[in-house]
């Protein structure tokens, strides 16, 4: 169980210890028997291989956090279903999911801002600031503004049931949103 408890005034930082340039390290895994919370935490520069947070656990609550300037993707959920609330995904880039990519799960994301993330790099290029490729996520109250795609600027579903609703979408470029 990782428990990372930061506070408004006093995140807690994951950064690389020299240098500031996207994927300079790797990232945080929260593999099926896991679980944690991850409260005022701030992720950046990483993404070196995979996005900076994996998240393949149902037992995982994301609040009030900042996951940006990604090379991979912020976070990753792939058969998890965490919540996600009051978090910040900012500049993160990645193939498809430059902010947040969801595969085989179900989480709720509520509350959070996707900004300037983009899908780039590979040929899927999709969702750029959210892609779900399968499962039924909540995804409410959100705001997605400037974030890229090829396909979804803003979110891009490929094969998922989601609940898409009472979002904000300004700004975003992709073919179909």
């Amino acid at each position: 169980r990782l428990q990372v408890l930061g506070t408004h005034e006093l995140p807690v930082s994951f950064r690389p210890m020299r240098g500031a340039t996207p994927g300079s390290w790797g990232g945080v895994n929260y593999m099926w028997t896991s679980s944690g919370l991850l409260d005022h935490a701030v992720l950046e520069y990483g993404g070196a291989v995979n996005s900076m947070l994996y998240v393949g656990t149902d037992q995982l609550q994301i609040l009030d956090s900042v996951f940006r300037y990604s090379a991979t993707g912020g976070i990753s959920i792939e058969f998890g279903s965490p919540l996600i609330s009051g978090t910040q995904f900012i500049s993160n880039t990645s193939p498809y999911g430059g902010g947040l990519y969801i595969d085989s799960s179900s989480p709720h994301v509520v509350h959070n801002i996707f900004a300037g993330n983009s899908a780039v790099s590979g040929y899927n290029n999709r969702g750029g600031g959210l892609f779900t490729y399968s499962g039924s996520p909540v995804i409410e109250g959100n705001l997605f503004t400037h974030n890229s795609a090829v396909q979804g600027g803003g979110i891009y579903n490929d094969m998922g049931s989601p609940i898409i609703q009472n979002n904000i979408f300004t700004g975003n470029l992709g073919a179909g949103g």
